[in-house]
This record gives structure tokens, C-alpha cells and sequence, in this order.
């Protein structure tokens, strides 16, 4: 196995027992018997149960959702007892109804902050979350097209170094080499040069979330009454607090020397760690552990998702020499034309690469999503009843194999409704909501957490290229919530409203079921100009060009199908107002890279050997880091 520092290795004697296997074999025994008899602990909801064992949820949980979704619920909502406690699943449809509910009802600040155990790990951005995501979404977000010839001299640096020369069929450990990418082009992007070129930075910035990662792992062994006490066993929150230690010494003497240059020459680069250092208050701008801790979060936040999606998008390429053709076709007619790199729109105009990546993480991407926890009680419109405390999820594993949400399906007529037009349709999306009550009035800070806000048919515009949220088929039902607070009314779409009654606290929010569409309406329309040619493959098969030929078919299907486009039931960068406002820049770093690939080698499987398979570990999916391709510099 790879020795790489930078490879995340997920074998389970690594994530239970770390390196040194003689000293914590004796602990992992005792942390996995306490674990494996454990109650659950959960707050009791009235759903199905699927059933499987523990050993399974911790290695195949993947395969667990999309069976559970597929064979049993589907359009259901159920629950699991997977190795993060009991988990609530919900469908689409379900989403549709609660994604805009506010935070104080249905939190994900507060699921995620469980999830990634905060209160041991710090990995929390606490007061400064808004003021990152803000950053993340106008300053690096709006300032792609200025940034991708950076990225792309750092790339060609990086290869320079790291990739051989590649005369002839040379083997690649694809994983590494594709981390070490991500982070340099990420760290250009976020600290500039004076510090991502250092191997130090380069450590510290990758490391980071795999100690992260894998100290929670440890802690869900045990149970949280132990935790307080577990902690002292877990060696990589030690590492945590070395990492930001070493991380601050070499973020001190840049921040520093920038609040210099400022005062006496008015000099700023443009980069992220100067963004933040201008959005900091005045007294907190030396404020340097803040800084580290924020520049930190950013890259663990950044770094390995797109990292595991780019390795997976170099695998697909090479399992597929017939998709390489077509890309290498897109990318160098759009590079070739005045301008190339330099343009703004260069990188929204590759569509087909946007499909290839997209169907790549459809098929590799999350486990689950919309990780949510229920802060206020919910009653769904299907009469489901959902008290505070529950843990609600997406079987995103499932849903990314329904025909029904890939476009394949035509629209059912209804009785007595007639199947409608475009034009039609387009007219009968749910308006932009305005919040008029005082328990949710977002902040301006609150409308840029997420690259798309509560409404679903919004779109905006980046570097160039429209990018926008999939219009839901659903009409948002009614919500009845009561608080002392509400004054007014809430319209999530057309009809939403919160009915007041003074006299009760907390909000409870409940769903008609008469006011929701029917599931049939979520699925894509047919277009009589199709040819039957243009038709995406079955969903178990790799179709490249899948969501290319669907935004072809009509103008209401252009923007819907774009890499960074979010609906209901694609939700691999979230949903609502808390999606990834990151997703932009992670589509333009991967763009970049692989372009700069496809334009300068071609590649292939080591012959005799089919793709590499993903690795899961609880509800995270990766690919194998030890999975090879074989690169050879095109001969022109």
C-alpha cells in the first residue's frame, strides 16, 4: 500500500487503530464491543425500520442505501441504524416540503456541527461561518475567470515537479498525485504563493481533515456518555491542535507582513486570506488564530471532495477512450480561439466536460445528503411526525439511480389535466419567497450561504456562465407553525403561511398533503423534437454525455442540467440555502485540470486491469488510492 503522507488511507486497521496496530488493538476491541451493544439512544420516530447489520453500514453503506431506497421505501420515509446512531431517510418529495424551513425548526448547522463531533474536534466556524460562506460565494466565487490563468500556471508548475515525463505508457497512483494537485491549486487560490508552494503548507493543509476525519471515526465507537472521557484516547485530536499550530506559523508572518504593506503602501494581493483579512472587524483583523483556523476549515472543506472527484473523473477517462476524443475535441476548439485561457466564459463553455463530471459523481459521488437536524417538531404530509432531536437524511445513493429524476421518464398526464407545455410549466414554477416573519428574516449574510437561495428557480450568473438552482415539480405545501413570534406570513411558494396562535411555543410545523403535486409531476417532460439518438443510457450505466443531450432537448432544460445545478433530487452540494457555495470553484479547479490533461496526454487503464472500484468507510465514499492510470504525452 501507498506510503505517500498525502494518501488518505481508509483500510480499517488504519482508521481503528492507526499505525502503530500493538498499542491500540486493545483499545479498538473493547471501543468496538461497547460500540456493537450500544442502544441507539435515538428519539423514537413512527417510520419503517431497514434492518442490516453494523459491520455492513460500516463498509458497504453505500450498497445499504440504494437497496433500502430501491427494493423497499423509495417515495417513503424510513429510518436506519447505521454506525452514526439512528438516521431518519426522507425522499425528494419530502425535501421539496422542508428544505426552506428556518434554521430554529430544521438545522443543519446544528446536524453537521454532530456529525463532525465539534465540541471535540473544533472543526466549527462558529461566528465566522456566515462571513466564510459570503467570501466563498461573491469574492472567490464571482472572481473565477480572473483566477483560472492562476490556477492553470500553478498546474503547469505542479506537473513540472511531479508528473514524469510520460515519453511512453507511464503508471500513475492517481489519488496522490491528483490530492497534491487540488491542494496546490487550492492553497494559490486561498494563500497565495508566499505559502502553497511549501511542502509544510502542503502537510498541514491535507492532513488536517484526514485527523479530522478519522478522530471521528474513533469517537463513534463509543457512546456519548463516554465520549468526555474517550477523547484522551483518541490520538488525532492531539494532531488537530498540532496541525493548527503548524499551520499558524507560517499564516502569522504573511498576515502580518500584508497589514504592513496595506499601511504604509496600500499594496493587496488578491487572494482569499486578504478577502477575509478586508471582511474581518478592525479588532479582529490581527487576529491570527482565527485566521488559521478559518484558512484551515476552508481547505478540509475543499480539498478532498473535489480531490475524489477529480481522481474518479481521470479514472472514468481512462475507462472510456471514447469520451477522452469527444473532451479533447470541446477543449481544444474552445482553447484554440482568441483569447483562450484568458476569456471568461472559456470554462462555462466546455458542456460536455460539465456532463462528464456530473455523471461521474452521480455514480461515485455521496452516500447521503441534506443532512438536517429536526430542532422544532415537523409533521410531514404524509402524516409522519418528526420530534425534535431526529436526524434526517437523503438516500442520495438511491435517488442518483431513479430514472425518474435523470430525465427519462415522460410526464403522466393527470385526470382531468392535460399534459402541459413548456411554456405552461414554466409559468407554474413557485415564485422567489419573501420572508416576512420575524422568527426567519435572513441577514443579507443569511441569502449568501448557499450559491442559491430557499427558492428553486433562481439563477445567477458566474464568470460568465448562468448557473441555476432545477425549478421543483412540487408546489411548496401549506406549513401550519404557531410561535409568540410569527406576525406574519412566510410564502415559500404560492400558498405557503404560518397560521399564529400566541399562546404556544415551540413552532410547530406541519404539511398538507392535499397541497403537494404528485410524484409523477417530478418527472422530466418529454420534447417532441428529441431524437430517440439524444436519450440518456440506463442509470446503471456510464453515459458521459448524459446531462449534455438533456440540456439540448428545451430552453427549461439548459440550465437545469449543469454540473452545478441543484435540485431536490440532485443534492451531492447540498440543498437550500445551506448548499455549497464552494461548487463553483471546485467545478472551475476541476475544469481546469482536466482540460490542461486532456489537451497534453492521453490515458488509459493499466492493461488487464478494469476501473478501480470506491472504497466505502461509514457514509463516505472514496476512491481507491492505490488505483493506477497510464498517462502518454500526445504526439501532435
Amino acid at each position: 500500500m501507498s506510503t505517500s503522507p498525502w494518501s488518505i488511507d481508509l483500510r480499517p486497521s488504519t482508521l481503528l487503530y492507526g499505525t502503530n496496530l500493538k498499542c491500540y488493538v486493545a483499545l479498538a476491541v473493547i471501543a468496538f464491543t461497547i460500540w456493537w451493544f450500544q442502544g441507539d439512544g435515538a428519539v423514537p420516530v413512527d417510520v419503517p425500520y431497514f434492518k442490516a447489520g453494523k459491520t455492513r453500514w460500516m463498509f458497504q453503506a453505500d450498497e445499504l442505501v440504494r437497496e433500502s431506497y430501491e427494493k423497499k421505501f423509495k417515495d417513503r420515509v424510513y429510518k436506519i441504524k447505521a454506525t452514526e446512531g439512528v438516521q431518519v431517510l426522507i425522499p425528494p418529495k419530502m425535501v421539496a416540503e422542508i428544505k426552506g424551513l428556518p434554521e430554529e425548526t430544521l438545522s443543519a448547522t446544528e446536524a453537521v456541527r454532530e456529525a463532525l463531533m465539534s465540541k471535540y474536534t473544533n472543526f466549527c466556524a462558529g461566528s465566522h461561518s456566515d462571513l466564510l460562506t459570503l467570501l466563498v460565494r461573491t469574492k472567490l466565487g464571482q472572481n473565477l475567470a480572473r483566477l483560472a490563468p492562476v490556477l492553470r500556471e500553478e498546474l503547469e508548475y505542479i506537473t513540472s515537479k511531479e508528473l514524469p515525463e510520460c515519453d511512453d505508457w507511464t503508471s500513475v497512483k492517481v489519488q496522490p498525485f491528483a490530492l497534491r494537485t487540488v491542494a496546490r491549486l487550492s492553497g494559490r487560490a486561498f494563500v497565495g504563493p508566499e505559502i502553497c508552494r511549501r511542502e509544510e503548507w502542503m502537510d498541514v493543509s491535507i492532513n488536517y481533515a484526514v485527523h479530522v476525519f478519522v478522530a471521528v471515526v474513533k469517537l463513534q465507537f463509543f457512546p456519548a456518555w463516554m465520549r468526555p472521557a474517550a477523547k484522551y484516547l483518541v490520538k488525532e485530536l492531539g494532531q488537530i491542535k498540532k496541525d493548527v499550530s503548524t499551520a499558524r506559523e507560517m499564516v502569522e508572518p504573511m498576515i502580518l507582513s500584508r497589514i504592513k504593506a496595506i499601511e504604509e503602501k496600500g499594496e493587496k494581493p488578491d487572494d482569499f486570506a486578504q478577502w477575509l483579512l478586508d471582511g474581518l472587524p478592525e479588532h479582529e483583523k490581527g487576529d491570527i488564530q482565527t485566521q488559521t483556523e478559518l484558512q484551515l476549515i476552508l481547505s478540509a472543506a475543499s480539498i478532498h471532495t473535489t480531490n475524489n472527484l477529480l481522481t474518479d473523473c481521470v479514472l472514468d477517462l481512462a475507462a472510456h477512450p471514447d469520451m477522452q476524443d469527444m473532451l479533447r475535441d470541446e477543449v481544444v476548439e474552445i482553447l484554440n480561439e482568441e483569447g483562450g485561457w484568458d476569456r471568461k466564459e472559456t470554462i462555462s463553455r466546455l458542456k460536455k466536460m460539465d456532463s462528464f463530471i456530473k455523471e461521474t459523481q452521480r455514480l461515485a459521488g455521496n452516500v447521503t445528503s441534506f443532512i438536517r437536524k429536526v430542532c422544532n417538531p415537523i409533521t410531514l404530509s404524509d402524516g409522519t411526525y418528526l420530534p425534535v432531536g431526529t436526524n434526517l437524511l437523503a438516500p442520495l445513493a438511491g435517488v442518483s439511480h431513479d430514472p425518474r429524476f435523470l430525465g427519462m421518464m415522460e410526464e403522466v398526464p393527470q385526470p382531468g389535466k392535460a399534459a402541459s407545455t413548456s411554456s405552461e410549466r414554466d409559468a407554474a414554477q413557485p415564485s422567489k419567497p419573501i420572508d416576512t416573519s420575524p422568527v426567519d428574516t435572513p441577514s443579507p449574510t443569511d441569502y449568501i450561504t448557499s450559491a442559491a437561495s430557499y427558492s428553486e428557480y433562481d439563477s445567477e450568473s458566474v464568470s460568465g456562465s448562468t448557473i441555476s438552482e432545477t425549478p421543483s415539480i412540487f408546489d411548496a405545501p401549506s406549513v401550519a407553525s404557531s410561535s409568540s413570534d410569527l406576525s406574519s406570513y412566510l410564502s415559500i411558494s404560492k400558498h405557503v403561511e404560518f397560521e399564529l396562535e400566541s399562546e404556544r411555543t415551540p413552532i410547530v410545523t406541519t404539511f398538507d398533503k392535499s397541497r403537494s403535486a404528485p410524484l409523477s409531476e417530478y418527472s422530466s417532460p418529454s420534447d417532441e423534437s428529441n431524437d430517440n439518438s439524444e436519450k440518456p443510457m440506463p442509470t446503471d450505466a456510464f453515459d458521459g454525455l448524459r446531462y449534455y443531450k438533456l440540456r439540448r432537448r428545451s430552453q427549461y432544460d439548459a440550465n437545469r442540467w449543469q454540473f452545478t445545478s441543484l435540485s431536490d433530487s440532485n443534492m451531492n452540494f447540498g440543498g437550500g440555502k445551506h448548499a455549497c457555495p464552494g461548487r463553483f470553484f471546485a467545478g472551475c479547479e476541476i475544469k481546469t485540470i482536466l482540460a490542461f490533461f486532456l489537451s497534453r496526454y492521453e490515458l488509459r487503464l493499466v492493461p488487464g486491469d478494469e476501473r478501480p472500484k470506491s472504497m466505502t468507510i461509514m457514509m463516505t465514499r472514496s476512491p481507491n488510492p492505490e488505483g493506477m492510470v497510464q498517462f502518454r504525452k500526445l504526439h501532435v
